[in-house]
Formats: structure tokens, sequence, C-alpha cells
């Protein structure tokens, strides 16, 4: 494990706080730091992530986290860390591995035969319609998709969202349960 990058900042009372890098990473047009603080009391040594925002004067600041698909694609990033030993969470740090993968899975192959497994993110019941929200595992930054779930006579079947109108739908329900 190579030597984590510590950054200073100060409190609300003026107090020093250094701060551990554990990895900064750029997704869908954003910049993201996942860091712990080494001696803050306030939140202990707690994994903590934020988005990094420019600022006028040439420099960063922390912004937040806005949607649950940023705080899985962090938490992905955090376990990908851990799974290839470029970061060991210390004790009391909340980093439950085994927890961030409880996915439900969908398996299909691409034109090649090879087997693609996706993670299910969410079921979704819109207008008397089902929904999953999915993604590739194997994917380093994956993006998510959606797919309407079908009753058919050769049992369920996937059909990709493609309308522009559906998909705002979705997305829109999605951004309501993120913020209940």
């Amino acid at each position: 494990m190579s030597e984590l990058e510590r950054l200073y900042i100060h409190n609300d009372a003026g107090q020093e706080i250094e701060l551990v890098v554990v990895k900064r990473f750029e997704a869908n047009d954003k910049k993201y730091i996942i860091f712990y603080a080494t001696n803050d009391e306030a939140v202990g040594n707690e994994i903590q992530a934020a988005t990094l925002v420019p600022t006028e004067n040439g420099g960063e600041a922390f912004g937040e986290i806005e949607t649950q698909q940023e705080m899985d694609l962090i938490n992905d990033m955090l376990n990908d860390l851990v799974e290839s030993g470029e970061f060991e969470p210390e004790e009391g740090q909340g980093h439950d591995h085994e927890h961030e993968h409880n996915h439900e899975h969908l398996y299909a192959e691409d034109e090649d035969g090879n087997e693609i497994v996706f993670a299910i993110e969410r079921r979704l019941e819109i207008d008397g319609k089902n929904y999953i929200i999915y993604y590739d595992e194997s994917e380093a930054q994956p993006l998510m998709q959606a797919a309407e779930l079908v009753d058919t006579e050769n049992g369920q079947e996937l059909f990709p969202v493609d309308s522009d109108e559906e998909l705002a739908l979705i997305d829109e329900v999605l951004h309501n349960m993120d913020n209940e």
C-alpha cells in the first residue's frame, strides 16, 4: 500500500484538521475525493466523500454528493480499492465490504457468448410498468442503465428504455426517492 496524500483544513473553531486522501477520481464529468480525518473529534476517522468543485482562485473546494448513484459509484470505488489491497480501512472506519456488493444479479451473454453480470441497483414500478436500474459490475466506472421488465409467454424479458420521456420519468422517480 502506497503512502496516502494528506490535506490540512481548518474547522469552524479554527482547529487544523488533517485529512488522509484515500482516492481522487473522475466520473461522469465530475471530480470526486474519498478521505478521512485523523484528528477530528466530530466525525472521528469515518470515511467520507465529496465532489471537488473549482474555486475562483484556481483551487478546489469540497462539494456535496447529490445522488444515490454518486454514492453508489463512490462505494464501488472504495470496494475496488479494498479488494485490490490499495487501501485497508482502519478499525472503526465503517466500511462494510460485504454489505456494499449485496445486489441482486442479472446474467446475460454478449455477441461472442461471454457471460456478463449486471448488478440490479433498483426495481421500480411506474404507471403499472416494472423497471430495473442496473449496471455492469465488470466496468471500472459503470453507467447506470434502465430496462422495462415485461411478462411474456417466454417468461420475464428485458426491453431497453429508449424514449427520452420514459427515461426522464424514471430519472424523476429516482431523484424523488433519493431525496426522501
